[in-house]
């Protein structure tokens, strides 16, 4: 893989993850459905969905490092491994 292909890649997924997260808080947040913009509430909702989110996502991969579905993932791969051996 290039570096051009890597990049690419990198803001091809930035682009889906972030477009998923504004529709998924404006999903949330949207009370009225009459109009075509947010009230001053529905604001602050989509706001704090977006700060939480800012605030959980660059922490995830720590947050998670002890995690069991880290274990199981592991133990899952080394089973695979073992069976592609035999």
């Amino acid at each position: 893989m290039k570096v051009e292909d890597y990049f690419h890649a990198n803001i091809a997924e930035n682009h889906a993850l972030l477009e998923n997260l504004h529709d998924q808080c404006f999903t949330k947040c949207s009370k009225k459905t009459d109009i075509r913009y947010l009230t001053y509430d529905e604001g602050l909702c989509f706001r704090n969905c977006w700060n939480k989110f800012n605030n959980w996502y660059p922490r995830f991969e720590e947050q998670s490092r002890d995690a069991a579905f880290r274990t199981y993932f592991d133990m899952t791969m080394e089973l695979e491994k073992d069976l592609k051996k035999q």
